[in-house]
């Protein structure tokens, strides 16, 4: 059972920021992040990362082209899409 949350709700960061080679994403202490997905804008699961359970984790680009895409991070807390621009 997937519940959306508002990206406010949930102490989250996302950098850098446009992406050259990795990318980093940090949340509060007392949350974990369970699960990372990158979607290209047609809505095609390009990358994921799964059985984190940790409060941070660093994911590479590689195989991602240049462009924008939607990193859904699924916590504890519930779920967070943000807008990720690879270089």
């Amino acid at each position: 059972n997937i519940v959306e949350i508002p990206a406010a709700s949930v102490e989250l960061q996302l950098f850098p920021n446009p992406v050259v080679t990795s990318f980093t994403i940090n949340v509060a202490d007392d949350i974990n992040i369970n699960k990372v997905y990158i979607y290209s804008l047609d809505g095609r699961m390009v990358k994921a990362l799964a059985k984190i359970n940790a409060n941070q984790v660093t994911m590479n680009s590689e195989g991602l082209n240049s462009g924008v895409y939607a990193a859904q991070i699924v916590t504890e807390k519930g779920t967070v899409v943000k807008e990720l621009v690879i270089k």
